[in-house]
């Protein structure tokens, strides 16, 4: 399944001291003989007696495909159906669940609970917290179905939908999961990191009727990222719950602060962006399906943005770059997850911290050559301001000050291409320069005639030394900007002296982001930048 992602921060030593006051420490249990498994925390109780299936049900089908070995439930085989899973006889409304699960090769299963309100086509009658191991882990079932199913046109805010980074558990060893439900609050942990924090259930979504807990026996896949033909093997430990007492109103229930999470931050802190520029509609955020491969899951998009903001995403390792990711949408959207967060957690994959930018949109009513003027040199400060803020932040992100780069698709490439050109302006330069060391232009959005990109600030500078290394990259077929424009801007950088690189693809065409689905070469385009950060001794 897709997985709707934004990235979060291990705070590993409270981690560990939390899971130790449970007795549930992930390494200690890995290691744990099967008389030392399936020994309940105190205030817990377990669901799996480490013997047998007694508080479950057992028909015909369960018994035939699950098995009790050494203190482990496994269920290895082939079914065409999914009567084989696993229902708790009790019923549970508020609780807290944890279990170890582990897939002896790739594999899908999931743990479900509470009822949900609408029929969703194509989905059961339950929640479902998805175990995967090839992307989809920690997925919430109902919110993915919800937009491939009847109630798909309904539009949410990033705030109304779960978001999960991208996990692909390793297979043949142990995991574990902690779910909380409260309410209609819901948390979740995975190996100790938090990476669902009080999301809230919308109301026509969750059922607050207590519902019997669900462990999946997943029907046979065939075809697809599982393989030919998967029997989706899966097997359960230490399966425990703690029943807690009923909140309707869902108060928060977790075991982290919501502080040590990444989150939106205001470019310009607390005071007025430089360049204000007077924008009167009320900023807006669409829902679109989500392409498949998607790292993040999810499609959104904004407009009518006043007020930039930013995010950052750091690996657990980073290698020193840092890079500003801005967007594309014409200047009139930002899309948000498929020319943003879905790079920012691929390069996270390949330790590359980066500093993900919401800018200013132009007005729906922006005309006139001062106009647009005014609002371009808005964008640019917004721009500025983030290559700032990742140099200034550079000693506690594990950066070095001079790997701080910037790049865009499309009209964020226009934003990343006026920043690593032109010079800051005489009066409003920074003791924290502005300017990035590198630049990756990706579809890159240029005018007609590159000289009203060059005239509206000043010309190329004069030297190599004053213009960044920059990676160029384009489809043959773009029709919004010709593969002609991105060669005439890669002759005007060799002529100037610069350090430049130009991929133009033979398939794809204006928009294909990380290029899933658009052709073995295009696909490769992330991997090539990389390869060319190493080039130029950058990484």
């Amino acid at each position: 399944m897709q997985t709707q992602t934004f990235t979060f921060i291990k705070t590993r030593c409270l981690t560990t001291v939390m899971l130790l006051l449970f007795g549930h420490a992930v390494m200690g249990r890995a290691e744990a003989s099967a008389g030392e498994l399936n020994v309940p925390p105190e205030g817990f109780t377990a669901l799996f007696n480490g013997k047998d299936l007694t508080g479950w049900h057992t028909p015909p089908d369960v018994l035939a495909n699950w098995s009790v070995e050494d203190g482990v439930l496994k269920s290895p085989g082939l079914v065409e159906h999914y009567r084989a899973s696993l229902v708790t006889k009790k019923h549970y409304r508020d609780f807290i669940l944890m279990l170890d699960f582990r897939m002896p090769t790739i594999s899908d299963s999931g743990i479900c609970f509470r009822r949900l309100i609408p029929k969703i086509q194509g989905f059961g009658d339950k929640e479902q917290f998805n175990l995967r191991s090839t992307g989809g882990m920690g997925h919430l079932e109902s919110y993915y179905f919800l937009h491939n199913g009847i109630a798909r046109r309904m539009a949410l805010t990033p705030e109304q939908e779960p978001q999960v980074r991208h996990i692909e558990p390793e297979v043949g060893v142990w995991h574990t999961v902690k779910l909380t439900m409260q309410g209609r609050t819901f948390s979740a942990e995975y190996d100790g990191e938090l990476i669902l924090d009080r999301f809230r259930f919308h109301d026509w979504m969750m059922n607050l009727e207590p519902a019997p807990i669900l462990l999946q026996k997943h029907m046979v896949v065939r075809g697809g990222s599982l393989g030919a033909e998967n029997p989706c093997p899966i097997e359960f430990r230490n399966v425990f719950i703690k029943a807690l007492e009923p909140d309707a109103s869902g108060s928060p229930m977790t075991t982290l602060q919501s502080a040590a999470l990444p989150h939106e931050l205001p470019l310009w802190g607390q005071g007025t962006p430089a360049h204000a520029f007077p924008l009167g509609a009320k900023e807006q955020v669409r829902s679109h399906r989500a392409q498949a491969g998607s790292p993040s899951g999810v499609n959104r998009v904004f407009s009518s943005v006043s007020m930039p903001t930013y995010s950052i995403h750091r690996p657990a390792r980073p290698n020193g770059v840092g890079l500003v990711i801005c967007p594309g949408g014409g200047f009139r959207d930002i899309w948000i997850d498929r020319e943003g967060h879905d790079l920012a957690l691929w390069l996270k994959a390949h330790n590359v911290t980066s500093l993900f930018l919401k800018y200013r949109t132009r007005p729906a009513d922006l005309s006139g050559p001062k106009a647009w003027q005014d609002y371009q040199r808005a964008v640019h400060a917004d721009g500025r301001q983030a290559i700032r803020i990742l140099r200034q932040q550079a000693a506690n992100l594990g950066l070095q000050s001079d790997r701080i780069g910037i790049c865009g698709f499309s009209a964020g490439g226009h934003l990343a291409l006026s920043c690593a050109v032109y010079p800051e302006p005489e009066g409003q330069r920074n003791p924290i320069s502005g300017v990035p060391d590198f630049a990756g232009l990706f579809y890159p959005g240029i005018p007609d005639d590159i000289n009203q990109v060059l005239e509206m600030h000043a010309p190329l500078p004069a030297t190599k030394q004053d213009i960044c290394p920059m990676f160029i990259m384009n489809a043959r077929v773009d029709r919004l900007t010709p593969a002609s424009r991105c060669i005439d801007l890669y002759t005007r950088l060799l002529d100037a002296g610069a350090n430049a690189e130009l991929h133009v693809f033979g398939k794809g065409s204006h928009g294909f982001d990380l290029g899933r689905g658009r052709g073995k070469s295009v696909a490769l385009w992330p991997q090539s930048f990389i390869a060319w950060l190493q080039d130029c001794d950058i990484l």
